[in-house]
């Protein structure tokens, strides 16, 4: 754990105990700093002082003595409406900041390399982190990837910080001026906490600010708004500019071509990488995390041929286009499975009767657990049948709902972290034969943008609060199922995939989780599971 001084004999008021908040508490209570914390639910609070972290109700707090209130990203400080504790720190003049500017203000000499945009930050942030790691720099990778900023022991005050950045974060970070700053990309987002397209935008902006011409600037220009930052910086700014692009050529920057990355930064239109060997960074949208992961790795020194190597052994992220299973055998059915009396004729036309293997020539394991899972293969083949939780019966099997044929080369892909309609737009550009779980809390105004890919979807199947709006968006254009949960989802989806060849099921919502799921981790592992219960698919190690 980090120890944050600057607020010795200070009191600071700590909004919001989760990972973000504990940290910064614990690191500026070792900082003899005078720590009033509070949270707005119970459980946080109950762990805060567990963890020895003092919790106050802020009522009636005299706000004279509070020198800064270091706030949760997740809280509210202007749009739709102020946090109740905010609001009072306002109109006593009491400074707003981010755990980042906290940060900032303990080490004003490390390095610091921050990564925003609307999609893509999360990997690109990693790719990095893995780029130096592998080159034996050492870097401290944190931020709103889920890894506080004060869970480190930082030894050395000139570290080096790889930090992704919110738009929530960037707009109370003051203290921080990034060497190198990346906006990969800009579409409307987080309307309602910025008040608008432009106050997004805005706040997008502040990972430019106080740079000199010592520091570097990365922006992305394959989105309108964020196209419109790297004009605005080329008029006004005087750091180093360089533009990347997953789409088009872009002169004097690098950019993603025929699997190739390209580097113009000399002029010289350099094919630099195949990312064709690179197997997790697959795609135009990692064509562009990658440039931009690349400029930042040359600049600190690290050669072409490392930079590929560490791009080659780069793991995927979880809930990010993430491949969780795949099966690529196919055998027909020729009868019925009953719940009561399972049986599935082998190919000589014996098979498993009550549990027990009939076929000597079989190679078969039944599973007895509670919950009814059958998995067995009959020769070289795996038999698949789909089932649904809620479906048990009073003997503790579970209805087994039969394909008319078998598992053939379908993988299904978890990309819960698609909580917009562009990451999506990545997912459905990436895959064919789709069948296509999405929705959620949708925080946009239209799936349009989408409709272009939808010739690569066979199926759409419709959860959470959006079904109703998406089914009447895309009826007509795309086959539709009304879902509402993921378990039907990806029990329907399952079911018509296996009928087809190389299918693919996606979850990628396009929406936010917070209608059925406390976040998008907790989607995306809710889908894991579905795909395990389904016990169809071995894993195939892309993690």
């Amino acid at each position: 754990m980090s120890i944050a001084p600057c607020f010795k004999e200070q009191t600071v008021v700590v909004l919001g105990l989760g990972r973000t908040g504990i940290h910064a508490a614990l690191a500026l209570k070792a900082g003899d700093a005078k720590v009033l914390a509070w949270d707005d639910t119970e459980p946080a609070r109950i762990l805060a002082k567990q963890k020895g972290i003092e919790v106050s109700n802020l009522n009636g707090l005299d706000w004279c003595y509070v020198s800064a209130v270091v706030l949760s990203p997740g809280i509210p400080h202007k749009h739709p409406k102020p946090h109740p504790v905010i609001a009072n720190a306002v109109k006593a003049g009491v400074p707003l900041i981010s755990d980042i500017d906290l940060l900032g203000r303990c080490y004003p000499k490390a390095h610091y390399i921050g990564i925003t945009g609307t999609n893509g930050k999360t990997t690109t942030t990693s790719l990095i982190g893995h780029v130096l790691a592998h080159a034996q720099k050492p870097a401290y990778v944190a931020g709103n990837i889920g890894t506080s900023v004060f869970s480190f022991s930082v030894q050395d005050p000139e570290s080096t910080f790889v930090l992704e950045m919110s738009s929530f974060q960037l707009e109370l970070t003051e203290s921080v001026c990034f060497d190198t700053a990346v906006l990969l990309n800009m579409t409307p987002d987080h309307l309602l906490r910025h008040g608008g397209v432009e106050g997004y935008q805005r706040a997008k902006k502040f990972i430019f600010a106080g740079q000199s011409s010592n520091d570097l600037a990365i922006v992305g220009i394959d989105t309108q708004l964020s196209r419109e930052v790297y004009k605005e910086l080329q008029v006004r700014s005087k750091q180093v500019l360089i533009p990347i692009s997953a789409t088009t050529v872009v002169p004097g920057g690098v950019y993603f071509k025929n699997g190739f990355l390209i580097d113009d930064t000399e002029g010289r239109k350099l094919s630099v990488i195949d990312m064709t060997t690179c197997r997790t960074l697959q795609g135009a949208h990692n064509g562009q995390n990658a440039a931009a992961a690349y400029i930042i790795a040359k600049r600190e020194g690290i050669s072409t041929a490392q930079i590929t190597q560490a791009f080659q052994s780069f793991k995927s992220l979880p809930h990010r286009q993430e491949i969780i299973a795949t099966h690529n055998v196919t055998i027909p059915l020729t009868q019925t499975l009953s719940s009561r009396s399972p049986i599935f004729p082998s190919p000589a036309g014996t098979g498993i009767e009550n549990g027990v293997c009939r076929d000597p020539g079989a190679k078969a394991r039944i599973s007895t657990l509670d919950h009814g899972e059958l998995d067995f293969a009959l020769h070289t083949a795996k038999a698949v049948w789909a089932k649904s939780a809620s479906e048990m019966t009073p003997a503790g099997r579970a209805e087994w709902l039969p394909h008319n044929t078998i598992n053939n080369g379908v993988t299904y892909v978890n990309d819960s972290k698609a909580t917009n309609v562009d990451a999506t737009l990545q997912a459905l550009a990436r895959f064919d034969n789709i069948h296509w779980i999405l929705g959620g809390q949708f925080k946009e105004n239209s799936l349009e943008a989408l409709y272009p890919y939808l010739n690569r979807v066979k199926h759409a199947y419709l959860i959470g609060q959006a079904a109703q709006q998406f089914e009447q968006w895309l009826k007509g254009k795309v086959p539709l199922t009304r879902s509402e949960t993921l378990e039907q989802a990806v029990l329907s989806a399952a079911s018509n995939a296996n009928a087809e060849e190389n299918s693919v099921v996606l979850l990628s919502p396009a929406c936010a989780s917070f209608d059925q799921f406390k976040d998008f981790e907790a989607r995306g592992e809710a889908f894991r599971h579905c795909v395990q219960d389904l016990n169809i698919l071995a894993r195939t190690g892309n993690d």
